[in-house]
């Protein structure tokens, strides 16, 4: 059974229009809302098949992964404001000598 896109997580839409441009080597697929223009585009090789096309869509408009995207980012983000704050202390430390 061939897979179906989900609604567009920008807006909720179900009109998804998706398609290759179809190069050879250089082939790209697009993905997009019709209601609010969200796009998804790739690289998808010289036959690509529907069923990635939409796997892809499906993927950049899931909201798990979108979540858990974001916490990565979040994690990543907190770990390099704790290494500048301790380094706002090292240099705190020996400006004070």
């Amino acid at each position: 059974m061939a897979k179906k896109p989900v609604p567009c997580i920008k807006c909720g839409g179900t009109n998804i229009v998706i398609g290759d441009c179809n190069y050879s080597a250089f082939n790209y697929f697009q993905a997009i809302c019709t209601d609010c223009k969200h796009e998804v585009s790739g690289q998808c090789g010289t036959f690509p098949k529907m069923d990635m096309m939409v796997g892809s869509w499906n993927n950049e408009n899931d909201p798990n992964k979108i979540v858990k995207g974001y916490n990565k980012a979040i994690k990543e983000l907190e770990g390099k404001i704790a290494a500048l704050k301790q380094k706002i202390v090292e240099t705190k430390f020996w400006g004070d000598i």
